[in-house]
């Protein structure tokens, strides 16, 4: 499998950039700054919440964390007790970034309707800890086991670039079967 790093280029910087910041920029009350004459103050405002998603991508990135599109939007699973959610799918500024830094986005909104029973019965994925086998809706099992069925009902999963699919889920549920 190939484990090369995102595109860390500036022009890959500047891309991230401009979504963390056209994301910052239509938050209700920056825009409200804005029409009031505030532009400094939003400025302020909107490159402090650059940091924060900056921060938060970052520790996702180094901690194994995912992103899950369901369909009343997104999760950003940070850490097992750390999560961001927000309305959209994967056009949304958060999930776009994510695909930008190489963080796994699974889309369980390619699931068809008739199997969302078997979806729910699913483990969770756990981060940092998993429960002892045999898995099942209430347990926490790797991201790797939980991917691959997903991916098996219709779930797509978008990995970072140069990872196909059967490798990058063959090496995550082979690193599952020797911690579990």
């Amino acid at each position: 499998m190939s484990t090369t790093p995102p595109d860390s280029s500036t022009a890959a910087k500047a891309r991230l950039y401009r979504i963390l910041a056209e994301d910052a920029r239509r938050w209700w009350y920056h825009e409200e700054l804005r029409r009031h004459g505030a532009v400094a103050e939003a400025r302020k405002r909107e490159r402090a919440s650059i940091r924060h998603s900056l921060d938060t991508l970052r520790e996702a990135l180094a901690g194994g964390g995912y992103l899950a599109i369901g369909r009343g939007g997104w999760t950003l699973h940070v850490s097992d007790n750390r999560r961001v959610e927000h309305y959209g799918g994967i056009t949304a500024p958060t999930p776009r970034a994510c695909l930008l830094l190489g963080i796994p986005i699974l889309d369980s909104t390619t699931v068809p309707d008739d199997r969302l029973v078997d979806l729910i019965r699913l483990p969770m994925v756990g981060i940092q800890r998993t429960s002892a086998r045999p898995w099942g809706s209430l347990s926490f099992a790797p991201f790797g086991y939980v991917a691959a069925r997903q991916v098996a009902l219709g779930a797509t999963l978008y990995v970072p670039d140069g990872w196909t699919d059967p490798e990058f889920l063959a090496e995550r549920s082979a690193a599952a079967e020797t911690a579990a």
